[in-house]
């Protein structure tokens, strides 16, 4: 689970922080780490929410109390990273109306001191930041991913 989730998220447009509500973790993308400069992998809530801009974290309560089962929640938010300030959007929500099954993913736009326009990065911005990180094609990864979602999804169907 948490091996196809990281795949799938590191193909994600963007630069990104995602939460995985099995481990109870957030976990950064090789791009993350190397665009904001941080080598740690895996990050509690309370860390992630000590990243946000002081001046942030009222709006960022009041606005992930909306978060909900029914659509997608997106949150503008700073982050403070290495002593940089970073603008980030936050897709949140819960798979159930319990609130135990919560996903978030947050992408970086941009640094706070270039003009922003709210949008995530590119894959062709995200794939210079992680060039050179590896000589793998990406053909094999793909191929692999979609093995384990079938391998995955015919588990389900043999259960029921």
């Amino acid at each position: 689970h948490k091996n196809v989730l990281h795949i799938l998220m590191s193909l994600s447009e963007g630069v990104a922080l995602y939460y995985d509500y099995q481990e109870r973790l957030f976990f950064a993308t090789q791009s993350f780490q190397e665009f904001v400069g941080l080598e740690k992998e895996s990050y509690t809530f309370k860390e992630v929410y000590e990243m946000i801009v002081d001046e942030d974290r009222e709006i960022y309560n009041e606005q992930s109390a909306t978060v909900n089962s029914i659509s997608p929640t997106r949150i503008k938010i700073r982050l403070n990273i290495n002593n940089v300030c970073f603008n980030a959007i936050e897709d949140a929500l819960f798979l159930t109306k319990e609130g135990e099954e919560y996903i978030s993913i947050i992408h970086i736009t941009s640094r706070c001191d270039e003009a922003t326009n709210n949008r995530i990065l590119s894959s062709k911005e995200s794939a210079d930041i992680i060039s050179g990180l590896s000589e793998t094609p990406i053909t094999p990864v793909v191929y692999k991913v979609e093995e384990l979602l079938n391998n995955s999804l015919k588990d389900d169907i043999d259960e029921e």
